[in-house]
């Protein structure tokens, strides 16, 4: 999961500073990973699945990207 995770983060991490929406977006980016890790850390598996699953869904806005990561993450 975290391997997915760090995937997503440094996609959307490129695609909002294209689009320019920061600096909230950016900040809600970090806030969610920040808070994916520390679950994953602590054993909080379905909380960090939340925070996942928030990182997916705002990945569907570039889904049409061609760096979209697509396949199942390796590691």
């Amino acid at each position: 999961m975290r391997v997915e995770a760090e995937r997503w983060f440094e996609f959307l991490q490129e695609r909002f500073e294209e689009v320019e929406r920061r600096p909230k977006h950016q900040r809600m980016l970090g806030e969610a990973y920040g808070r994916l890790t520390v679950h994953l850390d602590h054993g909080g598996i379905g909380q960090a699945l939340k925070q996942l699953d928030w990182m997916r869904a705002e990945t569907q806005f570039f889904a049409s990207h061609p760096d979209f990561p697509v396949g199942p993450a390796d590691g």
